[in-house]
């Protein structure tokens, strides 16, 4: 160890006075000599605790958490993996296998995720199945075998990681940090089978549903970008098989071709349908509130909304999953059983009481307009999408933990009943019309409003039950939304059910992903 100079000095000098003393000096110093020996001992201690402290602390540098990998947690050369682990919030991953970043980020061949205080915490075990032990979301991995989830993708221009659904390839909205960064934006939560009643206004439905299950959050922006860049911007092209996405126990409940003429064709015919095709007159910015951005922007965490429900079915089945019947979505609004008079309890809703867990509107008592539990507290006619939350960030849930069937956007469901059956075993009326074929076109535009901000008078294309718009036949949608009880969006399980033309896009209507067990 090599001393400080000024102990150095210090000890150099003691010794160069000491060489003439007289034996009693001598003798005090050779007492004095021994105590400073003793104290030579003690610092060096302290230095090598100090040292290695400051070793473990440059070694750190930069990263609030993550360890380096190391020889014990390679990245992946076969069928095992010793991964990064999921990254910490807010920071960039490095490629070292070290951490970087102020908020501790991972490194690409092995170091652990960062949270700010596992600085000291071992890399994790290699996995894969060459290990016998299955890898996690979010672990590096080689093939499907490798995960847990046997789902195995590149996710963006990292390494293959393993994922839960072919939609979460790594990009906001996509990955794993949904939920204010603690979820999978692609979990899905079983559902256990059961009976329950199921009701509207005027109707009950004695109703049963085997186990499945539903996705937590409503399909976001990142994730439907996903889809569309897997199919190069033309899903037409890339339509399901015929008979894809059927529920086990519903016969012809799943795609058929005759649809694939209603999906988009390229980015253009994406874009316009998703932002002008959604909005009153074709101008964004009069009352319009796509989520969707031609380029990824701000929105990839809030749920998609101005889809058909053609390409919202296309997206489930290519996603692994299909379109929940209403009585499936219904049992889970009811959390089964409970028969919970709203998806998150029983408890009459209030701008008050719920703006922290619902993201809707209460109408103002007699007023004809409304108050919002997200974005400015009165809308605008330019404020776009403001009124929407990014998926599950309010806290409302429904039994089994189903994020936003209360609000956000309503979402459509694979059939639609022009009255709820008496008993229901798994049912669902797919009865459904075969939509005009021929040469694609886009979804009808809204129409412009008149100079008191009303829709043209009579049967007008910007109605619901204009003939061409309902050509194709409706669909239930299902749940409040944002647009809230001001547009008659109720929030109580008996009322939040509507008919929705499939073949038109709307600012209030979404979806979410059911799958199989």
């Amino acid at each position: 160890m090599k001393w400080p100079w000024e102990l150095r000095a210090f000890v150099h000098v003691y010794h160069a006075g000491c060489g003439n003393a007289s034996p009693r000096a001598a003798r005090a110093h050779r007492l004095q000599l021994k105590l400073f020996t003793a104290m030579q001992r003690h610092i060096r201690s302290l230095f090598w605790v100090l040292g290695s402290v400051g070793a473990v602390a440059c070694s750190s540098a930069g990263s609030g958490a993550g360890t380096a990998g190391d020889a014990t947690d390679p990245a992946p050369t076969g069928s095992t993996s010793g991964d990064p682990g999921a990254p910490g919030a807010g920071g960039a991953s490095s490629s070292s296998g070290a951490s970087s970043g102020s908020s501790g980020t991972t490194g690409t061949s092995g170091g652990t995720s960062g949270g700010g205080s596992d600085a000291g915490a071992p890399p994790p075990k290699p996995c894969g199945t060459a290990t016998g032990t299955k890898c996690e979301l979010g672990r590096t991995c080689a093939a499907d075998a490798d995960c847990a989830s046997n789902l195995c993708q590149t996710a963006g221009a990292a390494a293959k990681t393993c994922a839960s659904a072919k939609s979460c390839t790594g990009g906001a909205g996509a990955n794993l940090k949904c939920n204010n960064g603690t979820d999978d934006c692609c979990e899905s939560i079983a559902v256990p089978g059961g009976s329950f009643t199921n009701a509207d206004p005027n109707v009950t439905s004695a109703a049963t549903v085997a186990a499945f299950k539903l996705d937590k959050f409503e399909i976001t922006v990142g994730r439907m970008r996903a889809f569309y860049t897997a199919v190069g911007g033309d899903p037409r092209s890339h339509a399901p098989a015929p008979g894809a996405g059927a529920h086990p126990l519903i016969p012809g409940s799943g795609w058929r071709s005759s649809w694939n003429v209603r999906l988009p064709g390229s980015w253009a015919e994406i874009n316009a349908r998703m932002t002008s095709v959604c909005a009153v007159g074709g101008n964004v910015a009069q009352w319009g509130a796509a989520t969707w951005t031609p380029d990824a922007g701000p929105n990839e965490e809030k749920p998609v909304n101005c889809l058909d429900w053609y390409t919202l079915f296309a997206f489930a089945i290519w996603d692994g999953g299909r379109l929940p019947t209403d009585a499936e979505w219904s049992y889970v609004a009811y959390s089964g059983a409970e028969q919970r008079a709203y998806p998150w309890g029983n408890d009459v809703a209030s701008y008050t009481t719920h703006k922290d867990i619902l993201t809707t509107s209460f109408l103002v008592p007699n007023q004809t307009y409304g108050v919002y539990t997200e974005g400015p507290m009165y809308r605008a006619i330019d404020d776009g999408p403001l009124h929407i939350s990014r998926a599950g960030i309010k806290t409302g849930r429904s039994k089994w933990g189903h994020a936003d069937m209360g609000g956000n956007v309503i979402e459509f469901v694979l059939d639609v009943a022009r009255s709820l059956p008496a008993v229901c075993n798994n049912c669902a009326d797919v009865d459904f019309p075969d939509p005009p074929q021929g040469t694609p076109v886009q979804p009808l535009y809204w129409q412009p409003l008149d100079a008191n901000g009303n829709p043209p008078p009579g049967d007008g294309p910007d109605d619901f039950n204009d003939a061409k718009a309902v050509q194709d036949g409706k669909r239930f949608a299902r749940g409040g939304s944002w647009m809230g009880e001001y547009e008659g969006h109720y929030l109580a399980n008996n009322r939040n059910r509507f008919w929705a033309p499939l073949w038109r896009t709307y600012g209030a209507i979404g979806a979410r992903v059911a799958r199989d067990l």
